[in-house]
């Protein structure tokens, strides 16, 4: 199938006029009516509106002819726009017509009208994405100043969900220190006697 731009003709021999129909894939829309023993060169166009409601969407294709030139009552020669393409069932009534149909634009456009929902998760990603800018431009501006202490490898140490654990980690001794407590136990306290020694003075 050729690719735009490209044109073809539609020619007629009815002495009341023509009308130019186009099929959207549900019904048949009126494009342009036509006199008789006329041409008429149409800019054909197709683009698709519709609905997005972030469950279902639905588009309508619309078609729209732009009238670029026309003639009445003139001397053409037809068969330059049918090409034999044209097939008489009857003898000419001299009041032959033809529709010259151009579509320059080989692509559609398409508008879709969003609802609540596309939109809220199209504003909910965008400002992730402004987070996570700000994120990395952060970390560049602002680097670790201990980035090899044994404190940071510990802060980045990195576990599966469910397997993080308490305390502090082996092999650091930090363990090993016993940690003072707020209460006392009076059964636990040794009391150790001070002797004092020293002369006895002399009369």
């Amino acid at each position: 199938m050729p690719e735009p731009p490209l044109s073809f003709s539609i020619c007629h021999d009815s002495q009341p006029g023509g009308i130019l129909f186009g099929w959207n894939g549900v019904r048949w829309l009126r494009l342009e009516s036509q006199a008789h023993h006329s041409v008429l060169i149409l800019k054909f166009s197709k683009r698709q509106h519709g609905m997005d409601s972030g469950f279902t969407s639905s588009h309508q294709v619309i078609f729209r002819t732009a009238l670029q030139s026309k003639w009445f009552n003139g001397a053409h020669n037809h068969s330059e726009y049918c090409q034999g393409l044209w097939k008489r069932f009857r003898p000419s009534s001299g009041s032959e017509s033809a529709f010259v149909v151009s579509i320059e634009d080989p692509l559609v456009e398409t508008t879709t009208k969003k609802g609540v929902l596309p939109q809220v998760i199209a504003l909910v990603g965008n400002l992730g994405g402004y987070l996570s800018l700000s994120g990395v431009l952060f970390t560049l501006v602002w680097v670790r100043r201990y980035p090899r202490s044994e404190v940071t490898k510990t802060f980045e140490a990195r576990t599966l969900f469910g397997h993080s654990e308490d305390g502090e980690p082996a092999g650091t001794g930090t363990d090993e220190i016993p940690r003072a407590s707020g209460n006392r136990d009076s059964t636990n306290m040794t009391m150790t006697p001070i002797v004092t020694l020293g002369a006895k003075a002399s009369e």
